[in-house]
């Protein structure tokens, strides 16, 4: 009941005389509408059999007085004696018929009643059934007496509802609101600082006992009052210095440059916004949370993160500050290498964790880049010195097969000299030549000894060191030129023959030249063509798919664009996104350090201020997009 009047406009506030005039007024309905209703019942079931017995004497008269009528078939008398008992205003309907169904009377009131009571006479004169009567009588005569007697019932009850009302809020307001505003007033003064109000006027034993705690309360409070005054001077004076102290520590903590969180045992219980940036979430994602859990499962030594952590964390607490280098996950998944520090601090009798964490990846990055740049130049200057040692027995052979040629020659005339010296002819030589297919051979000397001297003049193009000035290139020259060293390149050879590789060339025909290093373009066009050939060779469980690179060269106004696109296994969604990273591979152990795509970005990215990406269709291929911005620009 009381969740129902908590829902009702000015009931929601609890009032002790509310509560208690509504429960009398409740009560009184309860056993007053219980008495009417019995009463009102007990009146209907009177009614009712009054009714029943008018209509079993009705029913016993008509038998009486229609026996003779209806032996006579006086149709006039039974008329009679039907209207004059139609007369009556109980009875609504009646009906005579004879032994054959015929009707000798009937009537019906217009109204139609609630409640009736029906009756079937049958009439019998000396034994013998003569005809019948129906017969039926209406309620509503008694309706309305039972209506006059609800009408009183709830006019006493209502009447009743006044009263005790009138005499509950009258009794409720001397016995308990008067002493309850007492009350109200004097915690009313306790609330604003008089503590001077005392509760001697309430008499009343059960609010005598609450008065009196509330004199000794008031006294209490009084004392405590002083003293708490005095405490809080104190008080608000440190705090002011606090303020100031912790002002200055937090545009400190704020302002540095490395990320800076503060632990509690295991926890991260503050941080400053470089942190936030760093891990790239909200403040709630890191407070509450464990250090490890910003950290992949293992670190690269494949010791679980959690545990390392604890064994950090441990040594710094005990005073011995660490600094060493650990993996990280941002919020997004991503890794990235740190330098962190801990230092244990002691504030108010607790031992707190400051740990600095330095992001390192792009050093490392360009420390990998560095190594990898000398090893390539490494690379590069033992292909210059193997080219410059080619280069001289190369001369000899092919000077020497064109000596050869020349000697056979029918234009010189010391080769007929020679002929006739030895007894033959320069016309007989030459047959022999042909028959024997020396001709064929040389050629295939000379041939052969101009490839590997345009191989030699590729790899000393590629290992030629520059001063990082750049150089107009013609990217068509530049690219053929590349797929002539990487068709050579022994690692490419050892499991497939990059020269069964099927090469499309869709270049435009008016592209421009382009500024840039040149050897570097060729080591990116090398390590995506490497990467693609050795994609496709293991795609190669088809034997009828055809390895395919689709070479394009296209321009517009402001790039040049290079597109190197092969029919290979392919790479996963979730590996694409991390393939210019350093060190990532989907190569086995040994076959691939992980370097040649990150490498390839920074020359790209940073040396060439271009763009480098990939697009991949896992089993049916990847495409590399390189743009360069185009020389004018």
């Amino acid at each position: 009941m009381r969740s129902l009047l908590q829902k009702i406009p000015g009931f929601k506030t609890r009032s002790i005389s509310r509560e208690i005039t509504l429960g009398l007024i409740f009560l009184l309905i309860l056993i007053e509408g219980t008495f009417m209703l019995l009463i009102y019942y007990q009146q209907t079931s009177f009614l009712v059999s009054e009714l029943e017995r008018k209509t079993e004497n009705y029913a016993a008269d008509l038998s009486q007085v229609l026996i003779f009528p209806i032996w006579d078939y006086d149709t006039q008398q039974i008329s009679k004696i039907g209207s004059s008992y139609m007369e009556n205003e109980l009875l609504h309907e009646l009906k005579v018929t004879d032994s054959m169904g015929n009707v000798h009377f009937y009537a019906k009131k217009n109204n139609s009643p609630e409640k009736k009571f029906f009756r079937f006479i049958n009439l019998t004169f000396k034994g013998k059934r003569i005809g019948s009567a129906e017969l039926s009588l209406s309620m509503d005569k008694y309706n309305d007496e039972l209506s006059r007697l609800r009408n009183s019932i709830f006019l006493i009850l209502c009447v009743s509802l006044i009263v005790i009302l009138i005499a509950t809020g009258f009794l409720l307001r001397i016995l308990i609101n008067k002493p309850l505003n007492i009350l109200k007033n004097g915690i009313d003064s306790l609330a604003i600082g008089d503590y001077s109000q005392t509760l001697n006027m309430i008499q009343h034993q059960e609010l005598a006992g609450i008065a009196t705690r509330f004199n000794e309360m008031a006294g209490k409070i009084k004392s405590r009052e002083i003293l708490l005054k005095n405490e809080v001077e104190d008080r608000r004076t440190a705090q002011e210095k606090l303020k100031k102290s912790e002002a200055r520590y937090r545009i400190l903590f704020e302002s540095a440059s490395d990320a800076i969180l503060i632990l509690q045992n295991d926890i991260f219980i503050d941080c400053n916004h470089k942190a936030l940036e760093l891990f790239g979430c909200n403040r709630d994602d890191i407070i509450g949370n464990k250090p490890y859990v910003y950290s992949p499962d293992t670190q690269p030594d494949q010791k679980k993160s959690d545990t390392k952590a604890l064994e950090k964390i441990t040594l710094a607490i005990s005073g011995e500050p660490q600094i060493f280098e650990w993996t990280h996950r941002k919020q997004d998944g991503t890794l990235f290498d740190a330098e962190v520090s801990l230092t244990a601090i002691e504030l108010e009798s607790s031992i707190y964790i400051q740990a600095i964490i330095r992001d390192i990846s792009e050093r490392k990055r360009t420390q990998e880049i560095m190594i990898q740049t000398e090893k390539m130049m490494s690379i590069g200057g033992l292909a210059a010195g193997m080219a410059h040692e080619i280069n001289n027995p190369l001369a000899g052979i092919l000077q020497n097969a064109q000596v050869i040629i020349n000697r056979f020659s029918k234009n010189m005339e010391k080769n007929f000299l020679t002929a006739t010296e030895c007894e033959t002819t320069i016309e007989a030589i030459g047959a022999y030549i042909q028959k024997r297919g020396i001709g064929h051979m040389l050629d295939s000397i000379v041939e052969s000894g101009l490839r590997a001297a345009k191989i030699v003049d590729n790899m000393l193009s590629f290992s030629r060191k520059s001063d990082s000035q750049f150089a107009s290139t013609d990217l068509k020259l530049l690219l053929d030129n590349t797929l002539e060293i990487a068709a050579t390149d022994y690692d490419l050879k050892k499991k497939y023959d990059f020269r069964q590789i099927k090469i499309i060339r869709e270049y435009d025909p008016d592209m421009p030249e382009v500024m840039c290093h040149q050897s570097q373009i060729q080591q990116v066009l090398l390590n995506i063509l490497s990467n693609g050939a050795h994609s496709m060779a293991k795609n190669q469980s088809n034997k009828k798919k055809q390895s395919i690179f689709i070479l394009r060269l296209k321009h517009d106004t402001d790039w040049i664009y290079i597109e190197i696109e092969d029919n290979g296994s392919g790479i996963e969604e979730d590996q694409l996104k991390h393939i210019f990273e350093p060190f990532f591979t989907t190569k086995k152990p040994k076959e691939g350090t992980g370097l040649g795509l990150s490498v390839s970005y920074f020359i790209i990215t940073e040396s060439h201020k271009g763009t480098l990406t990939a697009e991949s269709d896992p089993g049916n291929g990847t495409r590399f997009i390189i743009k360069l911005p185009r020389s004018e620009k």
